[in-house]
Formats: structure tokens, C-alpha cells, sequence
């Protein structure tokens, strides 16, 4: 995980130590793509380029040194590329999703209606930030978190709204954040073989029991947590109550979550473009050709 947000989302501007971690991953891609001989590369970047006062400084470094050219998404390109994916996954287009992706620097919140956006909000919270903000002590203070979820539901009101009336049907939960915590919230002590399908459901009382035990964890401890990968541990708090305030403002009782989300809408984005995809779209492209797999 590069965390170009890590020390950015602050300050406004990216660290040498994340560009220089964004550079070394970017030069191993590219030499991977030089060996199998690729046409095209496709690179997008998020919340934390997009806010940064030098993002040119470094978007010129990695087209000068490893000849990729980055595009910048806009939060509503984002969502949009997020709801491509999952639509598309679910094969949803007789029902309204609501779709909520927590990434590090933002939260996606889309409403589709027949597999398009009607509704698409980007909202400047994410694990990465509001940890920063918010999360010195360790484990949290009381106020810390206190004033995080007085921040988070401040800024929720309106969207939460503006979902209630748009309407849906089903509630997905896409990215490593929303898919660490299903993980936590179902583990039983047993095998984790059923823990990484597709489709796993949990209902808010499982995730604000959950939030409570990490709460009172420090940092060693939750790295130590059956189900949440390491390089989580120190901003699942963050995520975790940022996803607990969304369903509680919203009004929601349980969420569904989805293997695919802005990476393979990227994905399937770029094989459309290429006229890679039928128009009828199923999970194998261009009868055979392409197989794209969760």
C-alpha cells in the first residue's frame, strides 16, 4: 500500500517518501508491462493527487521516469467507475443500489438506477483522513473519537437526505476498508475460506459491536485481529466508525459487499473503450477472449 494520502490529505501536499514509494511501484508496473510486451497502460489516481498542490511535480516524474501517464479522476469519475463495476458484477439493473466505498481520502456514495448513477456524491472522508485528523492516541482517546463521529455526521446530513429520497433496494459495500470489516464481523475462529467470497452480509448491530472492541485496542493489538490484513490495523477505527455513522445516518440495517469496485471499473472501462466488451455484457468478453474474474 503506497498511502499517497498518508501525511497529504493534511498538509495538501504529498511527502517524498510516498511520491518516491509511488515511484519504485510504478517503475516495477511498467518493467512487468515491457516484458509481456504491452500496447497500453491505463493509470488513474484518486483523492490524494487530486488534492495536492504539487501533483505535477509528480505526475511529470512518473512520465519522465517510468513513461506512464497518470490520469487524474474527478470524485464524480470515481464513483461513476465504482458503479460500473459493481453494476456490472451484480448484474443489478432491475434494482436500485446504493453503493458505499470508503477509500482513504474520500467516500463514494451512488444510488443506480438500471446500472447508471441518479444519484453520486464524493464526500472528502475516508480512513486515511479522518485518522490523521482526528486519532493521535493510541488507542483512541474518548474525545478523539467523540469529535470524529461529530465530524462525520455533520457532513453526512445532507447526503443522507438526498439518499432517503432518491430510494433503493439493496446496500453494497465496496474496497478494502468495507470488506476488512465483513471479514472481522463474521470470523468465527473458523477456516476464512468462506470470509473472501463474493457477497458478504452484516447488519449494524455486528459492526457497532465490532467498532467497540477495536476502539479500546491499541495498534499492536488490532494488528493482531483474525480477518484484518496488518497494513489496515492503523486506520480501521477510522473506517470502521465512518461506516457505522453512513448506515446510521442513512437509515440502513444491513450491507451486502462487492470483490469489484474502482480498479475493475477502470478495468472494464478501458475494455469498452477498446470495444473489448459485448454489448450484451457477461463475465466472458468477446466469447472467450477475455475473462474477467472476482
Amino acid at each position: 500500500m503506497i498511502r499517497l494520502g498518508s501525511g497529504s490529505l493534511q498538509s495538501g501536499k504529498i511527502p517524498t517518501a510516498a511520491a518516491d514509494r509511488a515511484l519504485r511501484a510504478l517503475r516495477r508496473f511498467s518493467g512487468k508491462c515491457r516484458k509481456y510486451e504491452v500496447d497500453e497502460i491505463t493509470a488513474v489516481a484518486t483523492s490524494a493527487i487530486r488534492e495536492s498542490q504539487n501533483r505535477q511535480h509528480l505526475l511529470e516524474r512518473v512520465r519522465r521516469e517510468t513513461g506512464i501517464v497518470v490520469r487524474v479522476l474527478s470524485g464524480e469519475e470515481e464513483g461513476r467507475l465504482i458503479a460500473l463495476a459493481v453494476s456490472r458484477f451484480n448484474r443489478s439493473h432491475a434494482l436500485k443500489d446504493l453503493i458505499i466505498d470508503i477509500g482513504g481520502g474520500s467516500t463514494e456514495l451512488i444510488v443506480t438506477s438500471a446500472g447508471k448513477p441518479s444519484y453520486l456524491n464524493s464526500l472528502k472522508l475516508g480512513s486515511v483522513r479522518l485518522t490523521e485528523r482526528f486519532l493521535e492516541s493510541d488507542p483512541p482517546a474518548r474525545e478523539e473519537l467523540a469529535q470524529l463521529r461529530r465530524y462525520v455526521r455533520r457532513l453526512l446530513e445532507e447526503p443522507a437526505a438526498s439518499i432517503r429520497a432518491e430510494g433503493f433496494d439493496r446496500v453494497v459495500g465496496t474496497s478494502g476498508t468495507i470488506r476488512a470489516l465483513a471479514r472481522m464481523c463474521l470470523w468465527t475462529g473458523d477456516s476464512p475460506g468462506d470470509l473472501r467470497r463474493a457477497g458478504l452480509a452484516f447488519g449494524t448491530q455486528a459492526l457497532q459491536d465490532l467498532n467497540r472492541r477495536l476502539c479500546k485496542l491499541a495498534l499492536a493489538q488490532r494488528s493482531e485481529l483474525p480477518g484484518l490484513p496488518g497494513r489496515r490495523a492503523d486506520i480501521i477505527v477510522a473506517g470502521g466508525l465512518l461506516l457505522e455513522e453512513t448506515m446510521a445516518a442513512i437509515g440502513l440495517d444491513r450491507l451486502t459487499t462487492c470483490p469489484w469496485a474502482l480498479r475493475e471499473g477502470v478495468l472494464l472501462s478501458s475494455l469498452r473503450a477498446n470495444g473489448l466488451l459485448d454489448a450484451r455484457w457477461s463475465t466472458r468478453p468477446m466469447a472467450g477472449k477475455l475473462r474477467i474474474s472476482a
